[in-house]
């Protein structure tokens, strides 16, 4: 199912490999410097179809050494600092969306 995004949005949910990723979604006019060369692309995520390519920027998992896996997520609190919200898929009672705006 699409749903058009216009709003900058992060999805939380278990990887393949049993950690946490991160589909981040923005208009391509809004994209943050943070997002520079940050992540890769897996279009098939069944997330990011359920959410469509079209403000589909990255993904990234905490599936890398720890000093990877920490600048993935400063990256991500950052990225919520500037207004993204986070919505957890395919865990038991998870919350439907976090904002801090």
């Amino acid at each position: 199912m699409f749903r058009e995004r216009k709003r900058k949005l992060i999805i939380v949910h278990p990887s393949p490999i049993g950690t946490l990723a991160f589909d981040i979604f923005c208009p391509k006019d809004e994209i943050p410097p943070e997002l520079n060369d940050f992540g890769y692309r897996v279009e098939e995520c069944p997330y990011v179809k359920e959410y469509g390519v079209e403000d589909y920027i990255a993904s990234e998992d905490l599936g890398h050494i720890l000093i990877l896996n920490k600048k993935v997520l400063e990256t991500i609190f950052r990225l919520i600092q500037k207004g993204f919200e986070v919505e957890f898929k395919g865990f038991e009672d998870e919350p439907k969306v976090i904002s801090y705006e």
